[in-house]
């Protein structure tokens, strides 16, 4: 556009200046002004298009500063779960919360780690054996189906299913007070369910069962609840650092202290976090965990803000020089979901995603 303006500018100037001697010097002088405003654009659009940089940034995503952010990505990447993989995963979450009518619990592999709350897989199969991918990591709390008994928001909080059923089926939801689970669904890596796209985070439409206000009769109804004897323990020192085996982090930062994980896809990780830096002398789990390979800018944070409190470098000469990091570094975005009632430096933890855990704040790149 600028080329052809340029070219309608110089025909112009042939005719001002055959105009000269009708309509005095002024005019040419007025041309000439003109022709030497539109010889500096024409300069300046040189410069943005120069292809070896001599004018200076013109990245529109760093904000016009001489300083571009370049936003690395970790070098490392995972991968999915081999067959070996899965089975010794797998393995590892061998308790069955539902009452016999129900059991196996499709697509599910859960494990207790307190009294009154367990953690779980749901695979891409109802039959994990024949599964190929790993799609949520799972909370479960023991509960009565009343909107009052819900452990947090419904927008996380979004299934619960009754600990005794004639079918699995038959299990979603249930009476007002029926004793069961609450469940909170976190997607490890993007697929397509039922309900649409999913992408890692807490997945806010999975199987809604909206729940009854149960109001003055929650007490009783808790009081009643009876789950057949069924409760758990803590899962400690049992060997899952053995599974939970990769470490994302340079050298000079691992181990990573308290953690355990394990690559489920290129850009995502699972894990778990303990209640002692070394694991293996651990008495409690604290948190589950995913993470997702990205850079340290605001921009970058995976969806549901609130949820991905924390980012750690990639690269860091210590671990603890590894929270946050410059704009754009490249690194892991983490969210982490309490798995018990527990008190952390920041305060009480409950069950669900930790609103509260180690806040790094983005910097806008």
């Amino acid at each position: 556009m600028l080329r052809r303006f340029e070219g309608k500018y110089k025909s112009g100037l042939h005719l001002s200046a055959t105009m000269v001697l009708s309509k005095g010097i002024l005019k040419l002088l007025v041309t000439l002004l003109v022709a030497t405003a539109l010889a500096g654009c024409h300069d300046q659009a040189e410069q943005v298009d120069d292809p070896d940089g001599e004018a200076g940034n013109t990245d529109p995503t760093d904000g016009g500063d001489d300083d571009p952010v370049d936003r690395n990505m970790p070098p490392e990447k995972g991968s999915s779960l081999g067959a070996a993989e899965r089975a010794s995963l797998q393995a590892l979450y061998d308790d069955q919360p539902l009452s016999d009518s129900q059991s196996p619990w499709p697509a599910h592999l859960l494990k207790w780690v307190s009294e009154d709350t367990f953690i779980g897989t749901h695979w891409n199969d109802d039959d994990p054996a024949q599964a190929t991918e790993l799609n949520w990591i799972v909370v479960g709390k023991k509960g009565v189906f009343c909107s009052e008994d819900r452990p947090g928001p419904e927008s996380e909080w979004r299934h619960f299913h009754s600990y005794d059923a004639p079918g699995y089926p038959e299990g979603h939801g249930g009476e007002p007070g029926t004793e069961g689970y609450w469940l909170l669904h976190i997607a490890v890596r993007d697929f397509e369910a039922e309900w649409g796209a999913v992408s890692p985070g807490v997945d806010t439409k999975f199987m809604h069962t909206p729940a009854p206000s149960c109001g003055g009769d929650l007490q009783s109804h808790k009081d009643a609840a009876d789950w057949g004897g069924e409760g758990g323990s803590s899962v400690a020192g049992t060997g899952w650092g053995a599974v939970y085996d990769d470490v994302p982090l340079s050298d000079s930062q691992s181990p990573w202290p308290a953690h355990e994980l394990k690559w489920v896809s290129e850009e995502t990780f699972i894990g778990t976090h303990w209640n002692n830096d070394d694991p293996s002398r651990a008495t409690e789990m604290n948190w589950i965990v995913v993470g997702v390979r990205g850079s340290f800018c605001d921009d970058a944070r995976p969806a549901s803000a609130e949820h991905w409190r924390h980012f750690h470098s990639h690269d860091a000469p210590t671990y603890g020089e590894g929270h946050g990091g410059d704009p754009g570094e490249g690194g892991y975005w983490l969210l982490h979901a309490g798995v018990r009632d527990f008190e952390a430096p920041w305060g009480d933890v409950s069950p669900g995603v930790d609103t509260k855990f180690m806040h790094t704040p983005s910097p806008s790149c």
